[in-house]
C-alpha cells in the first residue's frame, strides 16, 4: 500500500526502489528521496526488539552514507525499467510544489 501511494508517509518523497540489496546482505524495504535529494530509508517492522532494529537502521544509515550519485541512479533504473530518476525527480517535485 505505501510503495503505491508514498504520500501515506510523506508527500515529498519519490520512491527509489524496493528490497535494495546493501553492501551487508540485507535488503532496505523502501529507499526514497526527498525534494533535496536526500535519502530516505523506510523500514517495515514487526516482532522484533529495538536493540536488532536500531542495529539494522544504524548499518543501513552508514551504507545509505557512502552510496554515490551513480549507483542511486542504477537502482533507481533496476528497479523502475524505462525510467530515469532525473526526469521522474523533476516532474514528481513540480507537481507537489505546484500543490503546496
Amino acid at each position: 500500500m505505501i510503495t503505491h501511494d508514498i504520500s501515506i508517509i510523506d508527500p515529498s518523497l519519490i520512491i527509489i526502489g524496493r528490497q535494495i540489496n546493501t553492501a551487508f546482505g540485507k535488503y532496505i524495504n523502501i529507499l526514497t528521496m526527498n525534494s533535496e535529494g536526500n535519502l530516505v530509508v523506510i523500514e517495515l517492522k514487526r516482532n522484533r526488539t529495538p536493540r536488532e532494529v536500531v542495529a539494522q537502521m544504524l548499518d543501513y544509515a552508514s551504507w545509505v552514507q557512502q552510496i554515490t550519485y551513480w549507483k542511486i541512479i542504477e537502482i533507481y533504473s533496476e528497479k523502475n525499467p524505462g525510467r530515469q530518476l532525473e526526469q521522474d525527480f523533476v516532474v514528481i517535485f513540480s507537481l507537489t510544489f505546484r500543490k503546496l
